[in-house]
């Protein structure tokens, strides 16, 4: 796809399961900063992340 999101410098959609893997967790690791930057009363590891 030519209007695919990039991720490791290629089409998010050719990632390999390993990249797919690593996108996910850079991810999840992003919106968990944002939360936790959004309530400075939670601890890191509460975070709720299920929404």
């Amino acid at each position: 796809m030519e209007d695919d999101f990039r991720a490791f410098g290629k089409p998010y959609s050719t990632l390999s399961a390993e990249e797919h893997k690593a996108a996910s967790m850079i991810a999840e690791a992003r919106v968990r900063a944002f939360r936790w930057m959004l309530d400075d009363a939670v601890r890191w590891d509460d975070v709720a992340m299920d929404s």
